[in-house]
């Protein structure tokens, strides 16, 4: 059985006018899945700690600490953890494919489809008048209680808003499948582990850490880095650098 879907996010008031606007957009998107499917909203605006503790110049929360903020948000072993980012576009449809991957898995992600321009309706990517591109990225993942309370100890203390984590994430949820990791089968769906892909959606922008000023320089990229080097060498994933 699949339990009640708590939705985390790690929410901040946006600055410049087109970020603005495509995470309200995002954050729309999720209103029918709180008002008619019965996901509960669990939006983080801070944490008691944040990258500026590694000198930093921006104030991002490491992924451990939304996720126990998560799990003591959930009553019982298969209530579900469902983490996006605050820009991540999500059709209805996710929740029934949430549901029927993870009554047979502890876990699983969803690469999303990225879209150029903004647009004025979820509609219009339901309807596939919007086509979305396959990215290599992932902006979903969900956990049961029960799996996240055993494994979140292993993961590496990282910061989102910057690279590594999630790839971190989408080789260990393959790792407890024993599945073989090498690149070609990371970028590709792997039933039980990605849902199905139509449901995640994210519009295309810059990301902080490609811009020449922030790019391997950032003390929050520089410190995902080494906590992911270090994992790949304690299992024999160099291969994977």
């Amino acid at each position: 059985p699949v339990g009640q879907i708590y939705h985390v996010v790690s929410r901040y008031a946006p600055r410049d006018a087109q970020t603005k606007r495509r995470v309200n957009f995002a954050v729309n998107s999720w209103e029918p899945l709180y008002q008619e499917l019965g996901v509960i909203p669990c939006h983080v605006w801070s944490t008691a700690r944040d990258s500026t503790r590694i000198g930093d110049n921006r104030k991002v929360p490491y992924f451990r600490d939304l996720l126990e903020i998560g799990l003591r948000a959930t009553s019982h072993d298969d209530d579900v953890i469902l983490f996006t980012n605050d820009d991540t576009v999500l059709l209805p449809k996710v929740v029934s494919e949430l549901l029927a991957t993870l009554k047979t898995s502890g876990c699983c992600c969803s690469f999303r489809l990225d879209y150029t321009g903004s647009i004025n309706t979820v509609q219009q990517l339901e309807s596939g008048q919007v086509k979305g591109q396959h990215s290599y990225g992932r902006d979903l993942f969900a956990f049961k209680r029960s799996w996240l309370s055993h494994h979140l100890c292993n993961f590496p203390d990282d910061l989102i808003g910057t690279t590594d984590w999630d790839f971190f994430l989408s080789i260990y949820m393959r790792l407890q499948k024993g599945l073989e990791i090498n690149h070609q089968m990371v970028g590709q769906p792997i039933p039980g582990i990605e849902l199905k892909t139509g449901s995640v959606y994210h519009e295309t922008h810059e990301p902080w850490w490609h811009k020449p000023e922030n790019r391997y320089t950032s003390p929050a990229q520089r410190h995902n880095i080494r906590l992911t080097r270090q994992f790949f060498e304690q299992h024999n994933l160099t291969h994977m650098l």
